[in-house]
């Protein structure tokens, strides 16, 4: 479900950025490791180990 939000955060967070695009890039990728990566990585280390320790 969040995959699909990102396809319409982008061009609007884009839009208005002016000179403020490198910084606010950059936000936006911290946005999507957060919101994608991390949780990958998560759910891998709670499946070898347990939640506590993924935690």
């Amino acid at each position: 479900m969040k995959s699909l939000l990102w396809i319409g955060i982008w061009p609007l967070a884009w839009r208005d950025f002016g000179r403020f695009t490198r910084r606010g890039g950059a936000l936006l990728i911290l946005g999507l490791w957060g919101n994608a990566i991390m949780q990958m990585i998560y759910g891998y280390i709670a499946e070898l180990f347990n939640l506590r320790l993924a935690y």
